[in-house]
């Protein structure tokens, strides 16, 4: 396809050619697009603008024809590689920012978790090993330790994840492990056994810059009266503005990462969960009422048992 190009030229003075170059190689190839009568053209300065006259045989629905043709394929062409080289860019970019993010901060402790996944007689995964930021997050860095190793005093009693199960898990956006409940002391509301309450932390003056973007992250509630269990991100944020990111960037802080295990959280990522459904409309309406049985909230609820079997400090 060819189209005839006019070239304006201008003087060492700074006044313009009058006159429009037209490649007649380019008319000769083209014969039939192109008339004869329709080769001749000139310029003319009209009221201080440039404009291009032609003879009215001028065959103006093909040139635009051609001119928008040319227009649509440099167009998409342009956008397509700039589209091209943005998402090559961003998809580079994003794992590497996300991994040189979380190596940089260091390492000061490592807790190994193993975690049963149904019953007693399958399989046990391999087990999660978690790298600690101790200078990160020094005081929410002690407290999980001493739960992992079974030795935190609340009230009078000695608390730890072991046998812990997990409270939570809502697929490619968190893992909550270690809920820890007070099985002593039940009461009953009106001959509806209670359930066993969720024990509260007292929370973490702990703030750092750390954030929810990389696979395996390991955060805690840092605010009072929320519960001890721990949160694992299971796969990489794509969306830095989702709302599940905000949420535990603003609710958690960063206290470490997986560094061996990560099939584990796979698995714990694909375990069938008890999802919404039109009922939890009246659960909340009962909740509105006082209805103790409403207080159960079995949303997002694992449908397999998982608990922690076993949770140690390794030696450094």
């Amino acid at each position: 396809m060819f189209i005839p190009v006019a070239h304006v030229g201008y003087t060492r003075a700074g006044s313009v050619h009058r006159r429009v170059l037209v490649t007649t190689d380019v008319w000769r190839a083209t014969p039939t697009a192109f008339p004869e009568r329709c080769k001749r053209g000139f310029a003319r300065l009209n009221s201080g603008r440039l404009q291009l006259s032609i003879e009215p045989d001028w065959n103006r629905r093909l040139f635009l024809g051609h001119l928008l043709v040319l227009s649509g394929v440099a167009l998409s062409t342009s956008l397509g590689v700039s589209g091209a080289t943005g998402a090559a860019t961003t998809d580079e970019r994003r794992p590497n920012d996300c991994r040189s993010a979380a190596l940089a901060a260091k390492v000061t402790d490592r807790a190994r978790f193993v975690i049963q996944v149904g019953g007693p007689n399958e399989p046990l995964p391999p087990p999660i090993i978690l790298g600690l930021y101790g200078e990160e997050a020094p005081q929410a860095v002690e407290q999980f330790k001493q739960l992992v190793e079974q030795r935190l005093s609340v009230g009078g009693r000695t608390l730890g994840y072991a046998y812990t199960t997990a409270s939570r898990i809502i697929p490619d956006q968190r893992i909550e492990l270690g809920r820890v409940l007070q099985s002593e002391d039940l009461v009953q509301l009106g001959g509806v056994p209670s359930r066993p309450r969720m024990l509260l932390s007292p929370g973490t003056r702990d703030r750092n810059a750390l954030r929810h973007r990389c696979a395996g992250t390991i955060s805690i509630p840092h605010e009072p009266g929320r519960g001890f269990e721990f949160c694992i991100l299971p796969i990489d944020v794509v969306d830095d503005q989702a709302v599940f990111v905000k949420e535990l960037d603003a609710d958690n802080i960063v206290i470490g990462r997986v560094i061996e295990g990560m099939e584990t959280v796979r698995l714990l990522n694909a375990i069938p969960v008890n999802r919404p459904t039109p009922r939890d409309v009246l659960r909340h309406v009962g909740q509105a009422l006082g209805d103790v049985r409403a207080r159960q909230d079995p949303t997002w609820r694992p449908l397999r048992k998982v608990r922690i079997l076993e949770c140690n400090v390794l030696p450094s």
